[in-house]
């Protein structure tokens, strides 16, 4: 029983027998126990579906301690002979860029998920190929694909959520999308949808590295820079 000044706030009180508290007592340690066995189990459950997971770069790539700017990348890696040098150079990180569009050679069909740059549309080299050329040429390398519009990353999404569930894959995978307007780019510039892309990547690929940005006009003539708005 508690016993507080006029004025004061009332407190929330709790009265009982030692009896009483010694039952209760006994019953919060089991009940601690319970709880405890079953957390136990549930993180065990859990390092067994991370294993395989893919992996933050720091933790990929431990030699480079906490001094990011010490991992080597190889950007637009965009066709069959580039993918090829990249997995037999020794950069860590391997960036290619995804447009909706066809193989080299192919008659007709709808557009599908192809490694290119706009304007590019036409690669001898599709996603799904160049996913499973890394996985089975695996040499310590992480990838981060580049999603130019919306329609590659719907054309995409299905093809890299069964990637990902692949047990092989515990290297790190960043999934890359301008989804925002950047210094220099107007309202009539297409981005990826940001809602879209975010939803997704939570949903489909809740384990992959999120990178998004902002679209910029790399051919203006002003100094441009970003500013607290874009922020």
């Amino acid at each position: 029983i508690t016993n507080r000044p006029t004025g004061q706030p009332a407190v929330s009180q709790f009265c009982c027998s030692l009896d009483q508290f010694a039952a209760l007592e006994m019953k919060s340690r089991d009940l601690f126990f319970i709880i405890s066995v079953i957390f136990s189990l549930k993180c065990v459950q859990c390092v067994d579906v991370m294993s395989n997971a893919p992996l933050e770069v720091w933790r990929y790539f431990h030699e480079v301690g906490n001094d990011m700017t010490k991992i080597t990348w190889f950007h637009a890696c965009n066709t069959r002979a580039l993918l090829h040098q990249a997995l037999a150079s020794d950069v860590m990180m391997i960036e290619a860029d995804i447009v909706a569009g066809h193989l080299s050679g192919a008659v007709g069909g709808p557009p599908l998920a192809v490694m290119g740059h706009p304007p590019t549309t036409v690669s001898d080299l599709s996603l799904e190929q160049f996913l499973d050329t890394v996985l089975q040429r695996r040499r310590g390398k992480g990838i981060k694909l580049d999603f130019k519009t919306t329609a590659a990353f719907r054309a995409s999404e299905n093809i890299l959520e069964q990637f990902l569930a692949r047990a092989e894959v515990n290297f790190p995978v960043w999934v890359n999308a301008d989804i925002l307007r950047g210094p220099g780019i107007g309202p009539g510039k297409e981005v990826v949808d940001p809602h879209y892309f975010l939803r997704t990547c939570v949903t489909k690929f809740p384990l992959a590295t999120i990178s998004a940005g902002w679209a910029v006009n790399p051919n203006s003539s002003q100094t441009l820079s970003y500013s607290s708005a874009h922020i």
